[in-house]
């Protein structure tokens, strides 16, 4: 549920940097999908600063930028599986530690 007071703050954000409702809609949205729904009203709304000062503010613009960022943990995530391939034991570091996964698979992480 939303406060009358957050309304009015997510209101003056939009007023302030002319972002439409459905690009607030679509930025409360991005926060929601990152963070889960027990998000709160100073996140979406620090998000929603950091957008504008950017200049995303249109839903063009925040569509644009969510594609790009998902294309980008995208191809990090084929880089990082053809570096595991490219291995002969891969491993994962930890803080400074080798801990071996496919040499002992029952081993917890």
């Amino acid at each position: 549920m939303i406060t009358t007071n957050e309304f009015s703050a997510y209101f003056s954000i939009m007023e302030e940097h002319s972002i439409k409702p459905e690009a607030m809609l679509m930025i409360i949205k991005y926060c929601v999908d990152l963070k889960g729904k027990n998000i709160g009203f100073r996140y979406i709304s620090k998000v929603a600063n950091d957008f504008a000062l950017r200049g995303i503010v249109s839903e063009s613009k925040i569509e644009r930028f969510i594609l790009e960022k998902q294309e980008f943990i995208l191809r990090a995530l084929e880089n990082y599986s053809k570096m595991q391939k490219s291995l002969p034991n891969p491993k994962l570091y930890i803080d400074g530690e080798t801990i071996t996964q496919m040499a002992n698979p029952k081993l917890k992480i």
